[in-house]
């Protein structure tokens, strides 16, 4: 199950945020008309809005005619435009790899004239940026996408006015576009976010163009990396102690500089003492020759000067080893934001407190499209400080898309997946002719069922009837009948032509329902409304093996003792690469079952395809008060009680009848 929670405000009757965390198995219940279609809504408007950005739809792609949203102004709470409504999905990103954007061969080796690699020779790949900065698969567990749509009073239009980007459970990006304003902007990047860390055995290989930045742009500057949610006390500590050892270093040199008069003055007095012949065998040590004829004074002044020359030299060689120590201890805590400094180069970053305000080209609002159309403006393309022969710039556009956009087209490719079962059922009519092809929009009415009863293998079929005969026992078995049909006007009179009418006739199947009392074969227009209604259940229920499946009143028009064996059919569906279920129903006789399937699982009682636990299951009861929609979770315990009290009581009207 990819999409794991919703959350919603402003939408329709929930006024404060809402989340509904989904389970393979998520019940809604409560009164008529209290909100419970509207968590099934808000993904089929995420879809819209992501999808299609559809952001005003009437009705949807996958909820047709039978979901009437009635637009933006009839979705956002108390139909105030003033308001945004709010949409959040958290996702399971486990095993996905974030796409990569921009050319692969570009963005991992950008060489020069002088740069070329023999057929022997390694590639150093610490200068592949994309290496460092692409997002693997194996780093990335959890996502979130998480949407403002907006009435923009300024441009008389709706928008998505704010889109945020989360990976690993933290904020990674976020991208907003103002009410007056037609420029969308990234406004925000954690470039402290683990996933933008590198990895720091490579790093600190890289070029000393970035030593110099993380030294320059980010330790001598205003202290913009000090922050307490990425260092901790013991790294000040250290960053200080460092500091100030290099400061301290750097303090001597210029207080041995402040008193080179004294010095020379102490090497003059020491030369001043030598003999003549010490002198000449000092000048000749040096490098100078036939110096017997040399003045005194002259040799005792040019010895002098290269003495202090050699001294100055050497305290600075100290002082830069020292330095240098230091530095690498300090780089040994920054060394892994490469990210951030090539950003506070390229963008200019003056503190990671500020709005970034990074335009993004070709967006019409905050919703970043999806396969990567939009382009970061790079308002100054200096190539001052960065590494000559990498195009640091696609590589950045490149890496700032990958955790942008890249979650949002997973995100996209699950919603495509949504499937709704809405809660009237269509009858067949007689000699039912199926679509072509199964398509989602035809899910809504139930008509896609039998689609599939028409196109499916017989095992499916098989299934389909175990399940409707033996399980549910509502007295029909079904049948896929396979035939040809040959127009007889086009049959010679020998009819030596049939064997070849026959093979190009094409294959048409019919669906039957025998009566397990009379043995009589009927069509489905001949059998009452709960088996036209409960069959579209059973095989939405089977069909699909991942997505997420909504189903209304699934219980609609059949007897209570089938309405218990639906609670068993979607227990088995649930396994691995199972879909998640969300079921708006009434039916206590449903969740008594799944009650009663927990506390069997507990006491290792239940049948090996009928197992449940907890956290396979979610109940959630809507209603409506004062402030609008509330949305209560009823927690379930091993031994399937109920763990939190029903707002009105589990079914009271039942207690008040008997009691």
């Amino acid at each position: 199950m990819a999409i794991t929670s919703i959350t919603i405000e402003n939408f329709k009757g929930f006024r404060e945020k809402v989340k509904i965390d989904l389970k393979p198995i998520t019940l809604l219940f409560g009164a008529n008309s209290a909100g419970k279609s509207t968590i099934i809504q808000s993904l089929h408007y995420a879809w819209e809005v992501i999808g299609r950005h559809n952001l005003d739809p009437n009705f949807t792609e996958f909820g047709g005619r039978e979901m009437d949203l009635g637009g933006f102004e009839n979705l956002v709470h108390g139909h105030d435009l003033d308001k945004s409504i709010s949409l959040r999905l958290d996702f399971d990103l486990t095993g996905h790899q974030l796409p990569i954007y921009g050319d692969p061969e570009k963005l991992m080796w950008a060489q020069t004239e002088e740069q070329s690699f023999g057929e022997n020779e390694l590639m150093d790949f610490d200068n592949i940026p994309m290496l460092r900065w692409n997002i693997s698969k194996n780093e990335i567990n959890t996502g979130w996408i998480e949407l403002q749509v907006s009435w923009s009073e300024f441009f008389k239009k709706i928008r998505v006015s704010s889109y945020e980007v989360g990976l690993n459970s933290k904020i990674i990006t976020k991208v907003r576009i103002s009410p007056e304003s037609d420029k969308a902007q990234i406004v925000y990047i954690n470039f402290f976010h683990p996933l933008l860390a590198m990895n720091k055995d490579r790093v600190a290989k890289s070029c000393g163009w970035l030593n110099t930045l993380i030294i320059e742009k980010a330790i001598y500057s205003d202290a913009v990396w000090l922050r307490e949610d990425v260092f901790s006390s013991d790294q000040y500590k250290r960053i200080d102690k460092n500091l100030n050892a290099i400061e301290k270093e750097w303090d001597e040199i210029q207080e041995f500089n402040g008193k080179s008069d004294v010095h020379k003055l102490e090497i003059k007095k020491a030369l001043e003492k030598l003999s003549d012949v010490e002198l000449c065998q000092k000048m000749q040590e040096y490098g100078f020759k036939d110096t017997n004829d040399w003045p005194r004074e002259a040799m005792v002044a040019l010895i002098g000067s290269t003495q202090y020359q050699e001294k100055i030299e050497q305290k600075t060689q100290q002082i830069k080893k020292i330095e240098q120590e230091e530095t690498n201890k300090i780089l040994d805590i920054f060394t892994s934001y490469e990210f951030f400094c090539v950003c506070i180069e390229v963008f200019g970053i003056e503190s990671i407190n500020d709005e970034l305000n990074i335009e993004c080209l070709g967006l019409m609002d905050a919703l970043p499209l999806t396969k990567g159309s939009f382009k970061l403006n790079f308002k100054s393309k200096s190539s001052e400080g960065l590494l000559e022969g990498i195009d640091y710039y696609d590589a950045l556009d490149s890496a700032i898309k990958q955790f942008t956009i890249g979650p949002l087209e997973i995100l996209c490719d699950e919603l495509k997946k949504l499937v709704y079962l809405g809660p009237i059922r269509c009858r067949i009519p007689r000699n039912y002719v199926p679509n072509r092809y199964v398509e989602n929009r035809n899910w809504p009415d139930g008509s896609a069922a039998w689609d599939v009863l028409h196109k499916e293998d017989a095992e499916f079929v098989k299934q389909v009837d175990h399940w409707m005969a033996d399980r549910l026992k509502s007295g029909y078995h079904i049948t896929q009948q396979s035939y040809k049909e040959i127009d007889v006007s086009r049959i010679e009179p020998e009819q030596n032509n049939l064997p070849e009418l026959y093979s190009l006739a094409p294959i048409k199947t019919r669906l039957y329902l025998m009566d397990d009392k009379s043995k009589i074969e009927v069509q489905p227009a001949d059998v009452g409304v709960g088996i036209s209604q409960v069959i579209p259940v059973i095989v939405s229920a089977l069909y699909f093996d991942d997505g997420i499946v909504s189903i209304e009143q699934p219980e609609l028009h059949i007897h209570p003792a089938l309405q218990v064996t639906l609670g068993d059919l979607f227990i088995s569906q649930i396994k691995e690469n199972c879909p998640c279920f969300i079921i708006e129903t009434h039916s206590e006789h449903m969740l008594l079952r799944l009650l009663r399937r927990i506390r069997e699982t507990t006491d290792n009682e239940a049948p090996e395809t009928q197992t449940l636990t907890p956290a396979d299951l979610a109940i959630y009861f809507i209603e409506q008060d004062e402030n609008g929609t509330s949305c209560t979770s009823i927690r379930v315990n091993e031994e399937g009680d109920f763990m939190d009290r029903w707002p009105q009581g589990f079914f009271a009207e039942r207690a008040k009848e008997l009691f």
